[in-house]
């Protein structure tokens, strides 16, 4: 079946200990096309994830689309059903495709399905992705390790030994990591969170959305 290339689900909200959190799994690949039964056209997947229901433990399925609104396998559809239907070919059903989608699909660099493009100027969007950021995020969170003689320390988000800086304001001052691009091993992102969750969890710097408790045992 054919299948289309996801963009990470990337959310500004921040990292969630909730159990339905740590299940959850960033899909990369998802259906060409979709839509409910109670939608009028097809629209293109831009993101999706699925995880495990913590009510009756059904496998859920959620996905958003270019066009900003979200569909997934729990939501109930105008007619009483559940689910969504897909196509991995343009559809024959003389159901429309969303124009939104198409546009910002073929302006964000994917191919087009039912439309071709002619202007100058061409189409553009820009999604957030999953891109190095241009200062690494071990001196925002101050994810270092003071090395001897207390002049430099090492950057544990990317692996860089960097100074160590003094800084002040009204509220007095403190010692932090010198703001540096990222280093050859900056550890990967969250699919959920890129760079903005990561924090010192035992040995290791990963996103705190995966740090959240364990279940109670029953």
């Amino acid at each position: 079946m054919t299948t289309a290339i996801l963009e990470p689900p990337l959310s500004r909200s921040g990292p969630s200990f909730l159990a339905s959190d740590r299940t959850r799994v960033a899909l990369t690949h998802g259906p060409l096309l979709l839509r409910t039964r109670g939608m009028g056209r097809w629209h293109r997947p831009r993101s999706g994830s699925s995880w495990t229901s913590g009510y009756d433990g059904e496998e859920i399925t959620s996905y958003y689309l270019w066009c900003g609104q979200q569909v997934g396998s729990g939501n109930k559809t105008t007619t009483g059903e559940k689910g969504f239907i897909t196509a991995a070919s343009l559809p024959d059903d003389g159901v429309p495709i969303c124009g939104t989608c198409e546009g910002r699909a073929i302006g964000a660099g994917y191919q087009g399905i039912a439309a071709t493009v002619h202007s100058p100027a061409g189409l553009l969007f820009q999604p957030e992705r999953l891109v190095p950021p241009k200062v690494c995020p071990g001196t925002a969170l101050r994810l270092y390790d003071v090395l001897a003689g207390n002049r430099a320390a090492l950057c544990l988000a990317c692996g860089n030994t960097e100074p160590l800086r003094g800084y002040s304001n009204a509220g007095g001052g403190w010692e932090n990591l010198q703001r540096h691009p990222p280093g050859p091993r900056l550890v990967p992102p969250c699919g959920f969170h890129g760079w903005r969750g990561m924090a010192r969890i035992g040995d290791a710097v990963r996103c705190e959305c995966t740090a959240g408790p364990s279940e109670p045992e029953s």
